[in-house]
């Protein structure tokens, strides 16, 4: 007896189901890119006012203070927001209120102990007259709250519902841009003050974030839930904290060692050049996000090779086409924003604006390898960029200055790159996968 032949509606059916799916992660990619886009403006035109508006080496401090933060937020990524992507949607997704609620509470802890070790930094800052003392205490009050809305955040990633963010962030942009220019017609506007603002503007947002996702209230105390959550925090975060750590020196160590050997003024002209790539590191990093659940997801051998590959290729290219564009309109650029008091960093923009292309790889090399649940060789892959960083970039500065530490980035984020990709495709990904569940 012959097969009945195919029904025309189940056909059409089930191409309107794959439409339907295209649409749909087209609208989070879209939502990503937009909260990250709305965020990364907010932060860039903060970063360019002041810029423009405090002295060379005020900006200078504060750029030594916000690495200082950037260092203990990564400790904060590992142990919290990290896992948050990958234990969210998979081992905790049916109870995913009380998880959510008990990830909350760790983050007001570590929130506590974080502005602690600041105000001591600060006090210890004062005691010497360090110019960046002030900035430092301003830090240890906001740095709960910035971290309080990035944890808020990534959990609408942990969902995939991308447009809470992406309002939430309009909001944080809204309030930023708006006090900016009270504090700087009231003559308040300083470093301490801009962190101010920052972690205003990051409650506000936060809240918004926490109300419409309803964390369930959790006790600290006598509570199971925490103690497998902790676990499972602990078992992988110490290898995504550490792996953090090491991804902090190659983008951040050159603001202290340029502080020291050359001066504030310098480390103010690498945080102006660093400035003009954070648009296309903070469209990576948003795209990055949705990757991680979304690849947890696509852990069929077949379809996670393939997803990877045709990431790298198409984030690859988007971030070649910027560092042509950033390299070729790079010194007007310079003119219109920061005026004349900057130019002289044109002469390397060619060399910074590498950094997004190696970038745009190991935005999909990395979260592919977390979703595998291998953060191991994410921490390796940046252990040997952070062996490049100490020994060629450290040594680049030295004789080069400002254009070896250029130089030096651009060496490390290569490394990672190509390291990331030996592991996922010739050894990582063949012990990963077999390891993970289908």
């Amino acid at each position: 007896m012959k097969d009945p032949p195919p029904v025309l509606g189940s056909t059409n059916s089930q191409r309107n189901q794959q439409l339907s799916r295209v649409l749909s992660w087209s609208e989070r990619g879209f939502s990503a890119v937009l909260d990250q886009g709305l965020f990364s403006i907010s932060n860039f035109a903060l970063n360019i006012f002041l810029i423009r508006w405090l002295e060379t080496a005020d900006y200078g401090a504060f750029a030594v203070a916000y690495s200082l933060f950037a260092l203990l937020a990564t400790l904060h990524a590992g142990f919290l927001t990290e896992p948050l992507l990958v234990f969210g949607p998979g081992r905790y997704a049916k109870k995913r209120g009380p998880y959510l609620g008990t990830v909350t509470n760790g983050h007001w802890l570590f929130g506590a102990g974080f502005s602690a070790v600041l105000v001591a930094v600060a006090i210890a800052g004062f005691l010497s007259s360090h110019p960046t003392a002030a900035g430092l205490l301003g830090l240890a009050a906001a740095a709960p709250f910035i971290l309080y809305r990035q944890l808020g955040r990534t959990a609408t990633y942990m969902i995939l519902n991308p447009r809470l963010a992406a309002f939430a962030a309009a909001v944080y942009m809204g309030l930023t841009l708006s006090g900016v220019f009270i504090l700087q017609q009231t003559g308040w506007l300083s470093s301490a003050m801009a962190f101010l603002l920052m972690g205003l503007a990051s409650l506000v947002s936060g809240l918004w974030l926490f109300h419409r996702l309803k964390p369930a209230r959790v006790p600290l105390r006598n509570n199971p839930l925490t103690r497998e959550v902790l676990q499972d925090h602990w078992h992988y975060g110490r290898w995504a904290a550490a792996t953090g750590i090491l991804l902090w020196v190659p983008s951040q160590i050159y603001y202290f060692a340029l502080s020291v050997s050359i001066g504030l003024d310098a480390t103010a002209q690498l945080r102006a050049a660093m400035t003009l790539i954070m648009p296309a590191l903070a469209a990576l990093s948003a795209i990055g996000t949705l990757l991680v659940p979304a690849l947890v997801r696509l852990r069929s051998r077949d379809h996670f090779r393939r997803t990877v590959i045709a990431g790298m290729t198409v984030l690859t290219f988007l971030a070649t086409l910027y560092w042509l564009i950033l390299g070729s309109f790079g010194e007007p650029v310079l003119l219109w924003l920061y005026g004349e008091r900057y130019i002289e960093i044109g002469q390397f923009i060619w060399i910074i604006g590498l950094v997004p292309v190696f970038t745009g790889s190991i935005t999909v090399l990395g979260p592919a390898l977390r979703a595998l649940e291998r953060p191991d060789l994410v921490f390796w892959a940046y252990v040997l960029s952070n062996i490049a960083t100490v020994t060629i970039g450290l040594a680049l500065m030295t004789i080069y200055g400002l254009q070896g530490a250029a130089l030096g980035m651009v060496a490390a984020y290569a490394t990672t790159a190509v390291t990331m990709t030996w592991f996922l495709f010739t050894g990582g990904d063949k012990q990963a996968a077999l390891a993970s569940p289908e």
